[in-house]
């Protein structure tokens, strides 16, 4: 009965051995998974739907108000002055 005993005893603690050295294993993959996705998740390389939108309402926003300027009568007159100027030295 003691051998009998002894031998679950080796038994239990050879699987509870053989299980810490599966859970490390298997913890150590999921950690490099783990890690990897980070990774990926935090490159922010790139622009998302919503800068792009934001950006292409600035780009027009700032192409409006260039388009106003370049159509007033005083831009007009500045620009012609300065063009006069330039091909006459």
């Amino acid at each position: 009965m003691k051998n009998l005993a002894e031998k679950a005893i080796s038994a239990y603690c050879k699987a509870q051995i053989n299980f810490q050295h599966w859970a490390e294993k298997h913890n150590e993959l999921n950690t490099e998974k783990q890690q990897t996705l980070i990774s990926l998740k935090s490159d922010e390389s790139g622009m998302s739907t919503a800068e792009y939108a934001i950006g292409t309402l600035a780009a027009a926003a700032i192409a409006g108000a260039l388009l106003a300027v370049a159509k007033s009568a005083t831009f007009r007159q500045m620009l012609t002055k300065l063009l006069t100027q330039a091909f006459n030295v």
